[in-house]
């Protein structure tokens, strides 16, 4: 979901959708734009899960693990979302899995050195021209929060000694994980990963007629 057209007059509505403890996490963002990302995460993940079991956004309860992952433990359904940008992301199915969403960008030798394992650091270097570069390194690394957040381990996890390229190839699966790319704009990466071996469905969604239609139910 694209971030355009928001309303500063939906903030009170917004909150009022989700737990005063997580509500709190919002307003303690700090910029105006974390605020709208972590809202709408925190409204779209809940409304999500609403469509699937019929019930409403406020009828979905959410609690944090040791980590501060938002699970449903109520419900036979797992969940996860990412922002980035102007955009927020949500990912549901039967079975873990995990989305990230990055906004594509410049990136220096040091991050690759940093966040790369040697194999994935040849990948990406292995183009010369700046532009490619930098695509390369977010289609691996997108893969790499997408693997992490489907183990529900996030980055703590051993993520600088597990390689997304093999044979000089970025990898479609890994484990008994798959890799679905999904095209929402060109200026940014995003990866599902799931251990589903069908493409998933996507669903694109505008910001005002959604919260609208929250607003008036």
């Amino acid at each position: 979901m694209q971030l355009d057209g928001w309303d500063d007059t939906w903030w009170d509505e917004g909150l009022s959708l989700i737990p005063e403890a997580d509500a709190a996490r919002v307003l303690r963002c700090a910029n105006v734009l974390a605020r709208r990302q972590k809202l709408i995460a925190q409204i779209l993940a809940r409304w999500s899960l609403a469509t699937l079991t019929g019930g409403t956004v406020r009828e979905i309860a959410l609690v944090r693990d040791a980590r501060g992952k938002l699970h449903a433990p109520t419900l036979p359904w797992h969940f996860n979302v990412s922002h980035s940008g102007d955009y927020v992301v949500v990912a549901t199915g039967r079975e873990p899995l995990g989305i990230d969403i990055e906004k594509r960008g410049p990136v220096s030798d040091g991050l690759l050195h940093d966040a790369l394992t040697a194999g994935e650091y040849a990948y990406v270097t292995a183009c010369h021209d700046e532009e490619t570069r930098n695509a390369r390194f977010f289609d691996v690394w997108v893969r790499k929060e997408s693997y992490f957040k489907a183990l529900g381990t996030g980055l703590t996890g051993p993520w600088r000694s597990i390689s997304f390229v093999h044979n000089r190839q970025l990898c479609q699966t890994y484990g008994t994980y798959y890799f679905y790319d999904c095209a929402l704009d060109p200026g940014y990466v995003t990866v599902l990963c799931s251990g589903i071996p069908s493409a998933p469905l996507v669903r694109s969604m505008r910001l005002t007629t959604w919260i609208s239609s929250l607003c008036r139910g």
